[in-house]
């Protein structure tokens, strides 16, 4: 599932993760935040066992899906 994001200020268009992060702030001064957030595929307890890398690989790659594993 694709992740796209909007301003906090509700104006302004949908962007992709990259552009959000090239951009810094929405034309409209606000702060992107995703149009929704994902749904985690696994028990939150597995991230307790999880390597901080490996825990960082398994949110970001949910929330920047415009970029590769090797990106991330």
């Amino acid at each position: 599932m694709e992740i796209y994001y909007r301003s906090t200020r509700g104006g302004g268009e949908r962007v992709s993760a990259s552009q959000a992060i090239l951009r810094g702030i929405a034309e409209d001064g606000g702060l992107y935040v995703p149009e929704k957030l994902p749904v985690f595929d696994r028990p939150v307890r597995d991230f307790a066992g999880m390597s901080y890398r490996e825990t960082a690989m398994a949110i970001l790659s949910l929330l920047l899906t415009d970029y590769t594993a090797q990106e991330l």
